[in-house]
């Protein structure tokens, strides 16, 4: 049975989040894995199969014998499909159970999915409609914005940050409220395919 998870995460906002993510998917079903200190790579150098390769033998000593690894970035735009693709011929020659998971278009998609838990957190509105459609927005840092007490049309006072905001939005996240999100869907399935197997 699988009992560590190893990230390999692009961002120090992912670092800072992925902890919280993957308990906030888990804890409520009564599933505790140990997260290991993520591994950040750059996403240019994720899609690079020389570099993305040392950094997996990183994940797998940090994963142990019994852990799996997973691997989370942004697609910013491009097909995350064709992105997990090319990860996942690299880790399928590893032979050790991962999951491949690609924000689209940014992690950033997953807080305008799960909008409605994050209301009145944080400093963001307490009133709003969230797009039926979370991943249509390109620019979700900037919705965030907006949609912040302390901004309008005339002003902007607060800019969102990765390293502070991340991590503090994601532990407002209910994973049900996230499910408009189909990259969400796809960490949150892939997460329990691999720990309820």
């Amino acid at each position: 049975m699988i009992a560590r998870l190893a990230p390999i995460v692009e961002g120090h906002g992912d670092a800072a989040s992925v902890r919280i993510l993957v308990n906030a998917i888990l804890n409520p079903m009564g599933i505790y894995v140990e997260v290991a200190k993520p591994i950040r790579l750059d996403r240019g150098k994720i899609v690079k199969p020389e570099e993305f390769g040392r950094h997996i033998e990183l994940a797998r000593i940090n994963a142990g014998k019994d852990g799996a690894i997973l691997v989370m970035f942004d697609s910013d735009g491009e097909c995350p499909l064709d992105l997990s693709r090319s990860c996942c011929e690299i880790l399928d020659r590893r032979g050790l159970p991962y999951l491949v998971s690609v924000a689209h278009h940014m992690y950033e998609n997953w807080f305008i999915a799960s909008a409605d838990s994050l209301m009145g957190k944080r400093g963001l509105t307490s009133s709003y409609v969230s797009p039926l459609d979370p991943e249509s927005v390109a620019s979700p840092k900037s919705w965030l914005e907006r949609h912040h007490v302390d901004n309008s049309r005339s002003k902007k006072v607060w800019t969102y940050s990765e390293r502070v905001d991340q991590p503090a939005l994601t532990s407002y996240i209910i994973p049900s409220h996230a499910r408009s999100s189909r990259s969400f869907r796809h960490l949150e399935d892939g997460l329990l395919r691999l720990f309820c197997p």
